[in-house]
């Protein structure tokens, strides 16, 4: 007997229908973005989230728990987007806070998000997902 192959639901997940987030720059798809959804209405216990392939594009995926499945339950979300920067060791010293700046400034000079999408407060992009799913595109480059 296997455990672990089929998954049910936790108790109190609603129904989940697809929903995908395209990011571009300037219409050219941006691949290695993460994409989290925020419920703008309390905290739905599950982490809500995606991660854009070559075509820019990320599936949005709900997790609880071993449960992972695509699709958001139905809602509006507040929506930030990530970066993942990578640093190269020789400005690493976590013993050192000048280190800690030159990381920064590094990060602040490899960054191509603008940062107001990558602020869960302040965030401008929102969505509300239907019973039918949907599609957003986000071009970054009007955010600039």
């Amino acid at each position: 007997m296997f455990t672990g192959c089929t998954q049910s639901p936790p108790s109190g997940l609603p129904s989940l229908v697809p929903y995908t987030v395209r990011v571009t720059d300037q219409d050219k798809p941006i691949a290695n973005i993460g994409v989290t959804f925020q419920r703008s209405e309390g905290n739905s216990g599950w982490a809500l989230n995606g991660i854009t392939n070559t075509s820019g594009i990320a599936h949005a995926r709900t997790i609880a728990g071993t449960f992972e499945r695509n699709g958001l339950p139905i809602g509006t979300y507040h929506v930030t987007l990530n970066e993942r920067i990578d640093v190269p060791a020789e400005l690493i010293n976590d013993n050192d806070p000048a280190s800690w700046e030159k990381q920064e400034k590094y990060r602040d000079e490899h960054r191509i998000l603008p940062k107001i999408l990558s602020d869960p407060i302040n965030t401008p992009l929102e969505l509300t997902v239907s019973d039918s799913g949907g599609e957003m595109t986000i071009d970054i480059s009007t955010f600039r």
